[in-house]
């Protein structure tokens, strides 16, 4: 390559640049840091006597770091463009997910069949209703008496603030019997805020009493309030009621905890071999087209009945039965510290050191739980995340995760790869074009003279990345300097590269 010796070591805390040259072709999208995640191996090199070598990426040197090197690179050599790269990595480490992009493009001159996106929503689960609180192990964590927590009208005012701020909505999943059968002494007054600023939010069924529908056996005639139908039409007539939301749709629904659909047990419950028959006609009837489900217990889009399919959704280790760091911190402490520590000990052999009440939430939860979620937006995941309504009252201790997650992704990727907020109905029918698209086979695609062939037998929409510059591309849209999405089969022979 003509490169000088690499000093070779550990590139944990480094970040390294895109060059100008590098932002100015294959990783258009990045604005120049890349962090590397803790685990990075890296052998950075100086300039050397090649002068076709052109540096893309560099970064500090392991020894000393105040040197500048390459550790990502392109040459010229009997007529073809080579890569070198000088950084171990693998799939799951952030400065891959977010180079890689770049060395695809990079590879196929910007032209290959997929489509990449980052994508990250939020989904507030119970909202109008009280969740129990969490009943912490450790006396000092929690100093609140209260049994139950429930949302304030000050913080529907924080949030439209910080929807403001962030352009970004979270997606309000409610339960309106909280409003017209109020438990709780705080609930009208929660009510008439999210009500009073119904247009500021967007909105998902989340029925209308949080009923768990597993092992629901319905009789002949039951009351409306009783019935599935019931839990699914009440909330609808609520929300028609109220205009201009950012988003509702009446063909998408959550159930409560995920309840009534099958699932894969976890170590401490059974799970649901089958999704439950009742639920099933009820879902057809309604003539709902997307239902959640929990990505950790069913990862997969499946069909439910005639015309219902899920949309798995993650779920955020930010508990919901907490509103204070300090709880959230203990129940952490609970659920992922040896028994010795005084934890439950199912973590047992990956248990982490106990957590500090003080700083615990801060200094390992928010990077922690922020990384996680890094990783679903950069790995092309159509699904979106989940969290509860105590999480946006009391410290209100989803909002240093959520703004951890944004300033580090801002910081690293440019404009033109805008962070994208979708619904559901849209998660659904991604998650469907990526599950067609993936039973076809035989299916094969060439360039030339400036023409795109695809050959074989295509029956789904095609996932497809071009040039900025290619002429007649349908249904394609701009993103991260590339045209990229879905093509329909008659879309293809029209393209002009």
């Amino acid at each position: 390559v003509g490169l000088s010796e690499p000093d070779c070591g550990s590139a944990d805390g480094l970040t390294a640049n895109v060059t100008p040259a590098g932002r100015g072709d294959a990783f258009v999208y990045l604005n120049g840091p890349v962090p590397f995640d803790s685990g990075s191996y890296v052998c950075v090199a100086q300039g050397g006597s090649n002068s076709t070598f052109q540096a893309l990426v560099t970064m500090p040197k392991p020894v000393p770091r105040d040197q500048q090197g390459v550790v990502l690179g392109t040459w010229t050599e009997d007529g073809r463009e080579r890569m070198a790269i000088t950084a171990a990595m693998n799939a799951n480490q952030f400065q891959f997910q977010v180079l890689f992009p770049g060395i695809l493009s990079w590879l196929t001159r910007g032209v290959h069949l997929g489509t990449e996106r980052n994508y990250y929503s939020v989904q507030v689960d119970d909202v109008f209703l009280a969740d129990d609180r969490w009943q912490c192990k450790d006396p000092a964590a929690c100093t609140d008496p209260a049994r139950t927590i429930l949302m304030k009208p000050e913080d529907v005012d924080e949030l439209i603030k910080w929807q403001d701020r962030n352009n970004m909505q979270l997606e309000l999943a409610f339960n309106a019997g909280g409003c017209k059968y109020p438990t709780e002494a705080g609930q009208p007054a929660l009510c008439e805020a999210l009500t009073k600023n119904w247009s500021a939010f967007s909105w998902v069924n989340h029925t209308y009493d949080h009923p768990n529908l597993d092992q629901v056996v319905e009789g002949e005639d039951p009351p409306l309030r009783e019935s599935i139908a019931g839990q699914i039409q009440l909330n609808i007539e609520f929300a028609k009621t109220y205009s201009n939301p950012r988003h509702f749709s009446a063909k998408e629904l959550v159930t409560g905890q995920h309840s009534g659909l099958k699932r894969v047990p976890l170590k401490e419950d059974k799970g649901l071999d089958d999704d439950n028959e009742f639920l099933i006609k009820t879902l057809d009837s309604q003539k709902i087209s997307w239902i959640s489900s929990d990505n950790s217990r069913d990862s997969e889009q499946h069909a439910i009945g005639e015309g219902t399919k899920t949309v798995p959704r993650y779920p955020m280790n930010i508990f919901y039965n907490v509103e204070r760091m300090s709880e959230e911190t203990d129940q952490y402490n609970w659920a992922y510290t040896s028994a010795d520590d005084g934890g439950k000990g199912v973590c047992q052999p990956n248990c982490i050191p106990k957590l500090n009440l003080t700083d615990g939430f801060q200094t390992y939860i928010v990077p922690t739980e922020a990384r996680t979620a890094l990783q679903h937006v950069l790995a092309n995941s159509p699904r979106p995340h989940y969290v509860h309504q105590p999480n946006l009252t009391g410290d209100r201790i989803i909002y240093p995760v959520l703004d951890a997650i944004l300033s580090k992704y801002n910081l690293v990727f440019a404009s033109n790869a805008e962070l994208l907020h979708p619904n559901m109905s849209e998660f659904g029918e991604e998650l469907q074009n990526q599950k067609q698209w993936g039973k076809l086979s035989g299916v094969r695609a060439t360039v030339a003279a400036g023409k795109l062939t695809i050959t074989g037998s295509v029956s789904a929409n095609v996932p497809l990345t071009l040039p900025s510059t290619a002429q007649n591309t349908g249904s394609l849209k701009p993103y991260a300097g590339s045209l990229t999405g879905w093509c329909a089969p008659g879309e293809l022979e029209k393209i002009q590269l």
